[in-house]
């Protein structure tokens, strides 16, 4: 009689702790009854609900009888540790009835004070779906029989238990849902009205939330010189973030190239920007395939990524791509602006004062067009070896302050500028400057046009010699005689489409000599000696005669500088 009202005790037991999982979303008061309806009924006297936690990989104690609760969410076992891990990973129930330490599975733990324990049950608590959602485990002081009934009763508080965490966490991925969707939004919204320098604040602050961390950052890629800069982040324990430029290598590269990644700092401490973090969650921060920056969010936890998180990180860092690109375009246009305001100071003369040596390089087109595309190439070559090189990019020509701060600075540039000009441009290269500014301008703007002049390439001013000067009279003198009888010769050309000029220009160049001449502009001889004879004829002058070339060659040059005019 004794054994069916405590047979009907129990199932009043059960069947009250079932309403109360159907009726209720509060997992951790559900947990809370279940391991009272487990110590009652067992009368064991420790009992805990452990259940997995799939970013951390442990089982962590999330319910406990009285005088455990304060190992609620700090204490956790590995899959496979102790009796409790064991049964995780088997999904098999375990029983030790006496003498525990001498069972290989079991574990003893003297935070807990189990030396007074003599049995133990642990039951697993599975999914419908037969994924594993944590364990029940019980303690007795005194020995204990674990009864078929018993096991069976733990097994169905167990199943009990698992409609709970299913129900729970259902509930709380919606709630979460809503929430992240809410915030991505809000997010959404701002970035049509606030600064970019806002919108990526408030998208590090979102991760660090949204992902449970302790820091989040954003950091820009800076593809010219290979590292990151922090652009923006956000800390919950005022941890502080410096902004030293960080090395695109090793690790970081990868981050740079691979996917959203969850990540052990143990094992990657160049990565740890955050001195009590434990694992890092990144996202590579893409804009049409190619990289611009990296979102991380820093915890203090040995953690690793849900599906549903490695999702997050991936979708805020699409927003932070947005931000970075609109704010890279607004630095773009405020530096325009600046450039294109010092320059015209020094085109009008005003005393612009520089912190150290510069030289001036002036590109000019045979042909307008969008700056962006005519000069973004050069542009971009000039900022990456050329650090806070100031660029002024128009239709027809770019202009650059180029700060010089080693002895090999003029090779390299003349390099990078021969590799890199327009087809048909000419770029001159002023003398170092910096109490005269102006004067750099100057000289950068002769050279240039000499270049252009000669039909494309790089002249310095260092090495114009005398052309300086006929460019001056170029500018300031009138036209002689034998200037116009080579315009003549131009204009005659311009007539027939023949090349009489430029047969002239290289006929002189090469001093003379009918070979070398005739190979130059793939002739025959006899067709130079013909070409030669019809010039002679139209600027009445014999051209093969040495005592004319002197003069020849400096009337040459003032027309070609004569007709190249400022764009």
């Amino acid at each position: 009689m004794v054994r069916v009202e405590e047979h009907a005790r129990d199932l009043e037991a059960i069947s009250a702790l079932a309403s109360r999982v159907n009726s209720s979303l509060d997992l951790d008061r559900v947990l809370e009854e279940a391991i009272a309806v487990c110590a009652e009924l067992t009368r064991c006297q420790g009992a805990l609900v452990y259940l997995w936690d799939s970013e951390q990989e442990r089982l962590v104690v999330r319910g406990a009888i009285e005088g455990y609760t304060e190992w609620i969410g700090r204490f956790s076992l590995g899959m496979g540790e102790g009796l409790t891990g064991w049964t995780a990973l088997t999904r098999q129930a375990g029983i030790i009835t006496e003498r525990p330490l001498e069972d290989a599975r079991y574990r003893y733990v003297p935070d807990l004070n189990d030396e007074r324990f003599q049995s133990v049950a642990t039951v697993p608590v599975v999914g419908r779906s037969g994924q594993l959602l944590g364990v029940l485990t019980l303690h007795t002081e005194a020995p204990h029989e674990f009864s078929e009934s018993d096991v069976t009763m733990l097994e169905t508080i167990a199943s009990l238990v698992a409609g709970a965490v299913e129900n729970a966490q259902l509930h709380e991925r919606t709630l979460r849902s809503v929430d992240v969707f809410r915030r991505l939004a809000d997010l959404s919204h701002r970035m049509t009205s606030a600064s970019p320098r806002e919108t990526m604040h408030r998208l590090a602050i979102a991760t660090m939330e949204l992902l449970d961390g302790s820091l989040a950052a954003l950091l820009r890629f800076d593809p010219a010189r290979d590292r990151l800069l922090v652009e923006a982040w956000a800390s919950s324990d005022q941890a502080r973030l410096g902004g030293e430029p960080i090395a695109a290598t090793g690790a970081w590269a990868r981050l740079l190239g691979g996917g959203p990644a969850s990540i052990a700092l143990d094992d990657a401490p160049e990565l740890a920007l955050h001195p009590r973090a434990r694992s890092l969650f990144a996202a590579p921060v893409r804009l049409e395939g190619r990289p611009t920056g990296v979102l991380l969010c820093f915890s203090p936890e040995r953690r690793v990524l849900s599906s549903d998180n490695t999702e997050l990180i991936a979708t805020i860092a699409n927003h932070a791509a947005l931000a970075l690109e609109e704010d890279r375009r607004r630095e773009a246009a405020a530096q325009r602006t600046r450039a294109r305001q010092l320059f015209e100071a020094l085109r009008a003369g005003e005393s612009v004062p520089l912190d150290r040596p510069h030289v001036v390089v002036l590109a000019e087109a045979a042909a307008g067009g969008d700056p962006d595309r005519l000069w973004g190439g050069l542009g971009e070559q000039l900022a990456g070896s050329f650090p806070q090189t100031v660029i002024d990019a128009r239709a027809h020509e770019l202009s650059a302050l180029v700060p010089i701060a080693s002895e090999s600075w003029r090779p390299r540039l003349e390099q990078l500028l021969a590799q890199t000009l327009p087809p048909g441009a000419g770029a001159g290269i002023s003398e170092p400057a910096r109490d005269d500014p102006q004067t750099a301008v100057r000289q950068a703007r002769i050279a240039a046009t000499i270049a252009r002049a000669g039909g494309s390439g790089v002249r310095s001013y260092q090495a114009l010699g005398a052309q300086r000067h006929l460019w001056t009279i170029s500018r300031e003198g009138d036209p002689d005689p034998l200037e116009l009888a080579l315009v003549r010769l131009q204009e005659t050309d311009a007539r027939r489409g023949s090349q009489l000029f430029r047969t002239l220009e290289v006929y002189l160049e090469q001093h003379g000599n009918a070979r070398r001449s005739a190979e130059a502009l793939f002739i025959h001889r006899t067709t130079l000696r013909q070409r030669l004879r019809r010039i002679g004829e139209i600027i009445d002058r014999d051209v093969r005669e040495p005592g004319s070339w002197f003069e020849l060659g400096l009337a040459v040059r003032l027309v070609r500088f004569r007709s190249t005019v400022q764009p």
